[in-house]
């Protein structure tokens, strides 16, 4: 079931410190060592060709967005399980506005199903497209070492024969059957990770997407609660392996009107 932001915005979820990968890519962006350790760290898809964008190139994430990503931290944090989650995006004032959860999914993968997509496409703001997004985890071993799997595109490929695989739960020549036998044929499944490939195809290719939904956003999302970390990225539409991070900030919540009046028009 599809968790809508209906909490009060006062209320608050308590979530320690969350930081942005921006700042951290920022700094090792120029620097191959430093480079090649991140992606080694967060068992990212080393296929890529990571940048940062201006940092006034700023993504804001509003109250209702921003209690719905708390939520998921704070979960996340306990059962360590994947989340996929859509972002009512507008992408001209690059803007989260509100959020929506989808199935859980278990350690190692979730899923945005037609189901979950086109309830959320009901019900984000008019003017917004969505922006997909999901969660990572992070795994603790015995020994007390730990392997986790950062905000930022994962190293983990896909198959022809899993592709084939969600392929067949469609029937042929539908325009979601076809969406895949393009992936398939473009074979940048072969040369870049799941992560990467699903998300181009989702900014890209309407018939991935149920009827009347259309293309999502360029943006997309990851959260790895255990890190307490969300990245945020833009996907050029060519396919050329290129993923930009921007940085976010929180959109503080709008003071009340202190006397019962109406709020000043926007």
């Amino acid at each position: 079931k599809i968790q809508f932001a209906e909490l009060p915005l006062r209320q608050t979820v308590f979530v320690t410190m969350i930081h942005d990968i921006y700042h951290e890519l920022a700094e090792g962006i120029d620097n191959l060592f430093k480079c090649k350790h991140l992606i080694q760290k967060y068992h990212a898809d080393g296929s890529l060709q990571y940048k940062v964008s201006a940092p006034e190139e700023v993504v804001t994430i509003g109250p209702r967005a921003w209690s719905i990503f708390s939520q998921m931290i704070q979960t996340g944090q306990d059962d360590n399980r994947e989340r996929p989650f859509l972002v009512s995006f507008n992408e001209a004032t690059r803007h989260a506005e509100s959020a929506f959860i989808g199935p859980v999914g278990s350690d190692g993968e979730c899923e945005h199903t037609d189901e979950f997509v086109l309830e959320a496409h009901n019900k984000k703001d008019a003017e917004t497209l969505l922006s997909f997004g999901h969660t990572h985890p992070v795994f603790t071993f015995s020994n007390g070492d730990s392997s986790a799997y950062g905000p930022l595109p994962s190293c983990v490929f896909m198959s022809e024969e899993e592709i084939r695989k969600d392929q067949a739960r469609y029937d042929k020549g539908t325009p979601k059957w076809l969406a895949y036998e393009e992936m398939l044929e473009s074979e940048l499944h072969e040369k870049h990770a799941c992560d990467y490939v699903e998300s181009l195809w989702d900014s890209t290719r309407p018939g991935f997407h149920p009827e009347g939904v259309g293309v999502g956003s360029r943006f997309h999302w990851i959260i790895t609660p255990r890190l307490h970390k969300i990245g945020v990225f833009r996907i050029p539409d060519d396919g050329s392996g290129l993923v930009i991070y921007h940085p976010w900030v929180k959109q503080e919540e709008e003071e009340e009107p202190q006397n019962g009046g109406a709020q000043p028009p926007q």
